[in-house]
């Protein structure tokens, strides 16, 4: 297996004086991979997914797709990301004076990629968001907006997909629709995913299951 993501000896502090959240010697995920990230409330979950999205830096080596990240700046990190990577936000980062379909559309505004319909009509459809395609981001509700924060991941054919929390605020039914097309989605394009959840109940549908404490030198 090749190597989607190679960390090494990355650690990260919030300010310049600050406990360290993140020390990690070492960490590899190969392509296709599917990782079930877990840890408790605080131990640095998020921190990294933002790190690997390249929202923040570190310091140490990041190596996304054969590309260092950490030395690219932030308009190259953003290029980057919006060209490889879907990232569900954990808090959605919807755009509130946008539709839903174009907020779904946004990563293609900032790739120069094409659309590809059919797949655009799928994810749409299978997360239930077609007859609220026109409304507002502000007039959707917390569950809808979160299918439209991954649909919006997902309609790119991104590389790699990091998501977090990403079925915290749907219920049942809308959690395995989520599940369903996500793992289609990522087999079909032969995706890598890190998810990080709380919800232990799905983390044998994963190929991998990573506790944050394992690779974690800062203890929570």
């Amino acid at each position: 297996m090749s190597a989607v993501i190679q960390i090494k000896d990355l650690s990260f502090s919030y300010g310049a004086n600050g406990k360290p959240v993140i020390q990690i010697p070492h960490l590899t995920i190969n392509k296709n991979e599917t990782v079930f990230l877990f840890g408790p409330s605080g131990s640095g979950k998020t921190t990294l997914l933002e790190i690997l999205a390249g929202v923040i830096t570190g310091q140490g080596d990041v190596e996304m797709l054969g590309q260092k990240t950490q030395n690219m700046s932030l308009s190259q990190r953003d290029q980057f990301r919006s060209e490889h990577i879907g990232y569900i936000f954990q808090q959605f980062n919807l755009i509130p004076y946008l539709t839903l379909r174009e907020n779904i559309l946004l990563p293609f505004t900032f790739s120069g990629k094409k659309m590809d319909q059919a797949l655009y009509d799928k994810v749409v459809t299978e997360l239930g968001l077609s007859e609220h395609i026109e409304k507002l981001a502000t007039q959707l509700s917390v569950g809808q907006q979160q299918r439209v924060a991954a649909a919006r991941a997902l309609v790119a054919k991104p590389e790699i997909i990091l998501a977090d929390e990403p079925t915290s605020a749907l219920d049942y039914d809308h959690r395995e629709n989520f599940l369903k097309i996500l793992f289609s989605l990522v087999k079909a394009q032969g995706s890598t995913l890190i998810f990080v959840s709380h919800d232990r109940s799905i983390q044998n549908l994963f190929e991998r299951h990573l506790n944050l404490a394992d690779v974690n030198a800062v203890k929570v």
